[in-house]
Formats: structure tokens, C-alpha cells, sequence
């Protein structure tokens, strides 16, 4: 096991991947040398995911559920983004970041899957970064 100091703390590397109890006694141990509370955890990645054909216009109580619901389920790394896909069309795209595993298993699960926004069935798309 080593430990390396970086801008954001330490990073402790392992040859296996931690569970919740082994980040729980590295915080405990940690915190308790430190004389301060430190939380341990995974390093992740962003992965960048976008919502196709949503109705136009989007509401700002339609945003905030939408939010609502993604943060819920998935973690966002920053609010959702809204783009009109042309001056006369009836549909946005909505654009937004998650927190996932270096694999990206997360955003696996998510791609493809439909989800009703506004009585429609939109669809979750991989997103170009």
C-alpha cells in the first residue's frame, strides 16, 4: 500500500478496490490521526449523457423535477443544461453530467433507457464531452 500527497489530500493506492466498510476504518483511522473529520472514497470520473426530444418549452418546475429526479438516482456533477435543437422546432435537448465509476457502468445502464418528461418518451443518449 502507498500513500501520495496530492492538491486535493492523499491518495492512498491499493491493489484491491475498497468496500463501504474498508472506506469507513480508512476514514476512521485517518480522521482520528488528523485530529478532524476525513471522508474516504473511490475516485470517479464524469461521464456526459443528454435527454433527446424533450417537449419545448421547458419550465422551470419541469427543470427542477427533472433535476430532482436525476439527483435522486444518479448523482449529477453539475445542473442539467437546456438547448433548443433550432429557432422552430418543438423539442430541446437537455444535457447533463453524472458521477461514475471509472468503467462507466452508470452511464451503460442509462444509455438507451426512455423516461416520460411532459406526456412525452424521451430517450437518455451518450453525449459527447
Amino acid at each position: 500500500m502507498n500513500t501520495h500527497s496530492t492538491a486535493a489530500g492523499l491518495s492512498l493506492a491499493t491493489n484491491l478496490i475498497p468496500d463501504g466498510d474498508n472506506l469507513k476504518i480508512v476514514s476512521k483511522f485517518v480522521s482520528t490521526e488528523a485530529k478532524t473529520s476525513i471522508q474516504a472514497h473511490i475516485p470517479k470520473s464524469r461521464s456526459y449523457l443528454k435527454i433527446v426530444d424533450v417537449p419545448y418549452p421547458v419550465t422551470k418546475e419541469v427543470t427542477s423535477s427533472l433535476t430532482a429526479a436525476l439527483e435522486l438516482s444518479v448523482g449529477l456533477a453539475a445542473q442539467p443544461r437546456v438547448m433548443c435543437n433550432s429557432r422552430h422546432s418543438d423539442t430541446t435537448t437537455v444535457w447533463f453530467n453524472i458521477w461514475d465509476s471509472q468503467s462507466g457502468s452508470l452511464l451503460k445502464k442509462l444509455v438507451n433507457q426512455y423516461i416520460t418528461i411532459c406526456n412525452s418518451r424521451c430517450v437518455i443518449r451518450l453525449a459527447k464531452a
